[in-house]
């Protein structure tokens, strides 16, 4: 049974190792192996010790756990852009559990929080231009393909990447909602 929660700062490991298994299995290819297998592991265990034993009042993030088991995560950070509104940071799910509908379920619960809050402005995010599967999910989910950018890739080189964004939260909510 699938359950979600708010990620607490005890999750910092949990989340970490997540974050690190998706962006192995996704990013192979885009990123460099190098840096996939190596300092990715410590850079991401840093990162999220930061975000959750120091939070910032702007962010939100949710675990999805089957039984015990946590299978996916959530994090934005609120009212991030003057102009795009709330980041969706991260949404990653177990490479095992894909295809389930989880993601969408996280996104649901993430909306759904933002909503209560009173948080009604746009939503985005930035997607590798090579991930096409992440693209067609965002698409089919109605998010406006909106400008395209290269950046430093993590662990080296240039990436493309891609902003996604919905007009409001509501927009985003509609669609996960089904």
């Amino acid at each position: 049974m699938l359950h979600i929660r708010k990620i607490v700062a005890s999750d910092s490991d949990i989340i970490a190792r997540l974050h690190t298994l998706s962006w192995q299995d996704s990013y192979r290819g885009i990123l460099r192996d190098s840096y996939l297998d190596g300092p990715i592991v410590e850079e991401h265990l840093a990162l999220w010790n930061k975000r959750l034993l120091e939070p910032s009042s702007g962010d939100i993030g949710l675990i999805a756990l089957s039984g015990e088991n946590p299978i996916g995560f959530t994090f934005a950070c609120i009212a991030h852009d003057a102009r795009w509104g709330t980041l969706l940071d991260n949404l990653h799910v177990m490479p095992e559990e894909r295809g389930k509908g989880i993601g969408t379920k996280l996104l649901n619960a993430l909306t759904n929080s933002l909503l209560n809050q009173g948080r009604e402005e746009g939503i985005y995010l930035w997607v590798f231009e090579a991930n096409q599967r992440t693209r067609k999910f965002y698409k089919r989910l109605g998010a406006n393909v909106i400008e395209r950018t290269v950046i430093d890739a993590p662990g080296g080189g240039k990436v493309a990447e891609w902003r996604y964004a919905w007009e409001s939260v509501t927009h985003l909510n509609v669609a996960v909602a089904g």
